[in-house]
């Protein structure tokens, strides 16, 4: 994990100045961060490896370590002086060029079932589980070369891993779209050439008669 992905130039402008507006400012206030979700999987599969593309997303998915909630909302203050527009929601935004942001903290504000409480009353909650593991162990991905902006996303493992626990956690009718996401990330993980290469070597050639 960990490597560098290059993908500049084949994501749309639009898309590369909102990841690289958010990531700016998360990054000026010293927050580790992961970009995960449908943006993930597009960057890491579809355009790094060659995926067929799933479903068309413009939504930019990122899930932030935070040691209290005066940091997330310092990040929300920044964004809004940006153009950014708050919405009902408290983890989604819109951006300038009508980008739907969605920023999941997590961290030190969750509890011991890595569940979120949202303030002032507490009475939102959201699970979070998962999201440290994608983020200690996202990958790099270069979007754009000049000047140079490189991103880290949630790789195939964290991506599959955070599906599964959406699905878990999802009443039984809301669980078709989150099956389909882990059907796909199945279908689709042998493209990256590291996999391809152990999976095909000579000496891992019955189990992948089996």
């Amino acid at each position: 994990m960990n490597t560098l992905l290059h993908i500049a130039g084949k994501i749309d402008p639009q898309t590369v100045s909102t990841i690289e507006t958010v990531s700016r400012v998360i990054v000026t206030l010293t927050i580790p961060y992961v970009i995960v979700g449908a943006t993930a999987r597009d960057l890491v599969l579809h355009y790094g490896h060659g995926a067929d593309i799933q479903r068309a997303t413009h939504d930019v998915d990122f899930a932030i370590e935070v040691p209290n909630w005066t940091a997330f909302e310092a990040l929300r203050d920044r964004l809004r002086e940006l153009g950014f527009k708050t919405t009902q929601a408290r983890h989604r935004l819109i951006s300038p060029l009508d980008a739907v942001i969605d920023i999941v903290p997590f961290g030190e504000i969750e509890d011991k079932q890595a569940t979120i409480a949202w303030p002032p009353t507490g009475e939102t909650e959201m699970h979070v589980l998962g999201f440290q593991e994608a983020c200690d162990n996202a990958e790099w991905v270069r979007i754009r070369d000049d000047p140079v902006l490189d991103v880290p996303v949630a790789g195939p493992a964290g991506m599959a891993l955070l599906k599964i626990i959406a699905w878990i956690d999802r009443v039984r009718d809301r669980r078709r779209k989150d099956a389909m996401d882990i059907a796909y990330l199945l279908s689709t993980y042998e493209l990256i050439p590291a996999v391809r290469d152990a999976l095909y070597e000579a000496d891992n050639t019955e189990i992948m008669e089996t």
